[in-house]
Formats: C-alpha cells, structure tokens, sequence
C-alpha cells in the first residue's frame, strides 16, 4: 500500500515538472495536480503510512520555487501548498534566490510562517542552511518582517548542531561576507538594529556559545554597530588575550573572563609564554585566574613577574594589595625553577609580595646561601 502511495505522488510530482517545462504553463492544470497530490498524501496519513507522507512533503518542497517562479502558479497555488504541507528552510532559501517578481515577498511570508509552525529550526540538521536563510530573506528580500520573525521564533530553539543566536550572529558576517546580494550594507544593519533590540537577551546567550569561534573583526563589528555587551561576550567566546582589554572589560563592565576562557590558555600542554604573562598581569591587578593544578614546565615565572610589575606601574594600575595576591603566589611559587634567580624580585614595589609565600622565602634562602 505505501509503495502505492509513493509511487502516485511521484507521478503526480513528475506531471507539475512536465507541465512547467512546456512552453505555457496551465496554472488550473497545476492546481488541480496539487490537490490530487495532497489527496494521495492524505490517504497516506489516513493509513498509517506517515514516512511515505513525509516523503511526499520533501518532495513537494524540491519542487516549491520551480513552481513558484510563475506569477500564475503562485497566485492560484502557494497558499494551497503553505496550508497543505509542512516545507523545508531550503526551499524558502530558494524561494528567496530564485523567485522574481512582486508575488515574492508574499509567498516568502507565507514559508517563514510555515517554518515556524513546524519548528523547522529545530528539527532541520543542516547546521548552515538557517544562516543563508537569514541572509536571503534579508537580502534578496524587499520586506525585511519575515526575517525578523524567523530570527524572534528561533533565538531560542536549538537542536544539536546549532542554536539560535549562534545562528543569528553568523547571518551578520554571513551577510557582509556575500559577493552576491544586492545592498549587503543595508542588510546587515538591518540585523544588527535587530540584534541591537535584543541584545540584552542576546548577549548572555553569547557568553555561552561554544570557545574560538569568533575573530577580531568579528568582535570589532559589534563595537562599531555600538553592540557592547554582544561584543564582550563575543570576546570572552575567542582566543585572543590582552591584560589590557581584559582589564579594561572589568574596570568598564564589571566582567571577568570564565573558566572556559582561562583554560584554553592554561591547560595546554606547554603553555605559551605570552599568553602567562598576559594572565599574570590580569591576575595582579584584577583576580588570579591562575588555576591551583595550574603546570608548566617552562622557566617564566620571575621574569614574567618582573615585567607584570614594570608593565602595570607605566600604564598607572595599581597591583593589588600583596595579602591579596598571596593565593597567586602560592601557585607561582610551585613553578620557579632551579635555574631562575629570585633576585630580580627583590625591589621595593615586588617584596612585599613575597612575605605571604613560604616556598618562594625558602628559595630565596636557599639561593643566597649558594645551595
């Protein structure tokens, strides 16, 4: 009985194809190939057959923009096809690209309110397909309303490959990316208005995307489009590292970088030099981000301080108070090698941080006494 089914809507579907290939389409002959279509599908359903329906709605939906390219067939037929069958974001994609003419933008309408009605975001596994979705409905389309709705229904839908916002904020460089859209200037700042009005809701949801999965310029985007908090979130979610900026987030914003953050610079196998040092700096004037089970096996730590307490007294910072540096020197004071001199650590503005650390008193004994 179901190959029954399938094989009637393939004919059916095979019937619409031939009929838009002749030289003058039938808009009736179409429609009334429609309705035998949604006919067979119903009789699918009402036997139980609900993958053969399926079936039959992706095939429907491969179809949709060829169909829909003709002003006629759109006129008598999209509503019918948007109220009969649930359709797939790739063909509002190519309703988007493909179609011409006035009757566009009402179809495209007509899709985003299908999608949000069968939750296509989320149960759709092309990780991509949302995005390009976002940027042709934005810049292929003349009313920007769809768009925005599609954004608003899934800022907080999410299924394993993506989520929402995520795929809201790639649109943007996706967007400004494009060699193809007709005013991708005009485009983005549309979104970014959007994202602007949201961004309070936005922006801790950022906080939470998945570490370096951004850039500099992308960062720098948001700046300039005057979208802070998206922006800082962004930063706290990339690989960069600057005390300053860091510093500059907490004195500015109250923010303070997450584990997640710190750990991909400390838990490397050999951490980078430079990357210690920035984090030293940090944890100086701010708060130790240093971990307890924090390793390295390379020699940087006297230098490293050195240089934190030359850096921060020519930006005019203040280090912290030394007993509240003590649990940072505590964990440094593990990582001093038997080839550092602590010498250089006895000047009158970095002493008084070692009172607190027994094992860095120890060997600076140790070493004085040429042990």
């Amino acid at each position: 009985m179901s190959t029954r089914f399938l094989s009637d809507m393939q004919q059916i579907k095979g019937e619409i194809l031939k009929n838009l290939a002749a030289p003058e389409h039938d808009p009736f002959r179409i429609n009334s190939l429609l309705n035998q279509f949604i006919t067979v599908r119903n009789s699918a359903v009402d036997a139980g057959n609900y993958r053969v329906a399926d079936q039959g709605a992706l095939m429907l939906a491969g179809i949709a923009p060829t169909m829909f390219t003709c002003e006629e067939v759109a006129g008598l037929s999209g509503k019918l096809y948007f109220d009969y069958f649930e359709t797939t974001m790739r063909a509002v994609f190519n309703i988007a690209s493909d179609v011409k003419g006035d009757h566009k933008d009402a179809l495209v309408s007509m899709g985003v309110d299908n999608l949000i009605k069968s939750d296509a975001f989320r149960i759709d596994s092309d990780s991509n397909i949302a995005t390009g979705l976002i940027r042709n409905l934005l810049g292929r389309c003349t009313d920007k309303a769809p768009a925005l709705k599609f954004c608003e229904s899934i800022l907080h839908q999410a299924n394993p490959s993506k989520s929402g916002a995520r795929t809201i904020i790639e649109a943007v460089f996706d967007i400004t990316s494009s060699n193809s859209l007709p005013d991708k200037d005009a485009a983005a700042r549309d979104l970014l208005a959007w994202i602007g009005s949201k961004e309070e809701l936005i922006a801790p949801m950022v906080a939470k995307f998945p570490m370096r999965i951004t850039s500099k310029e992308r960062v720098d985007a948001f700046r300039e489009a005057g979208l802070h908090s998206v922006a800082n979130a962004l930063y706290f979610r990339s690989d960069m590292l600057d005390a300053k900026e860091l510093m500059r987030l907490n004195k500015t914003y109250g923010l303070k970088p997450d584990e997640s953050y710190i750990s991909q610079f400390t838990e490397k196998p050999h951490p980078e030099i430079k990357h210690l040092r920035e984090l030293l700096k940090y944890s100086i004037a701010v708060e130790n981000v240093f971990p307890a089970e924090f390793q390295t096996r390379q020699p940087w730590v006297v230098g490293g301080l050195v240089d934190a307490f030359k850096k921060l007294r020519e930006a005019g910072i203040q280090p912290k108070p030394p007993a509240e540096c003590q649990p940072l020197f505590a964990i440094l004071s593990k990582h001093v090698k038997p080839s550092e001199s602590v010498e250089p650590l006895m000047t009158k503005m970095i002493s008084p941080y070692l009172e607190g650390s027994l094992e860095l008193r120890g060997k600076m004994f140790t070493q004085a006494l040429g042990v």
